[in-house]
């Protein structure tokens, strides 16, 4: 399970003056709310954030990652929603079930072009509804 978090700390910029910065990470491989948070502030502590505070944590609406980080620095994380379409059983009616990927791309057509062609490996019906850009820096 993923969950999105927001980490507060404060850093010296460029000029010499004291700033506070948020920053969003997605964690990967938690059970609980609380998982995520250490984590969160594992994370702060390696690289030496000052007074950092893990400010949120949520369950995050990414189910997978579409593809791996391929480390360049233009690489965004997106949030694509897809339809996984599929005959209800009992109804016989045509049904849609949304969910969302996470996919590194450097655009939105980008993104759009590496999530049709994970949809295209799946063996049901499945149909593209919309991406957007995330604020995560980093899956943790």
């Amino acid at each position: 399970m993923y969950y999105h978090i927001k980490i507060k700390y404060n850093i010296v910029n460029e000029t010499g003056k004291n700033v506070t910065k948020n920053e969003e990470y997605l964690v990967q491989n938690c059970e609980f709310h609380a998982e995520a948070e250490t984590k969160g502030y594992e994370h702060a502590s390696t690289y030496g954030f000052e007074n950092a505070d893990v400010t949120s944590v949520k369950r995050s609406k990414i189910r997978e990652l579409v593809n791996e980080n391929p480390k360049e620095e233009e690489i965004i994380l997106y949030d694509a929603v897809i339809a996984d379409i599929f005959v209800d059983e009992n109804s016989g009616k045509e049904k849609e079930l949304h969910y969302h990927v996470g996919v590194y791309a450097t655009s939105v057509k980008d993104a759009t072009n590496n999530v049709q062609e994970y949809m295209r490996q799946g063996i049901s019906d499945m149909r593209f509804i919309a991406v957007k850009e995330t604020k995560i820096v980093e899956i943790l």
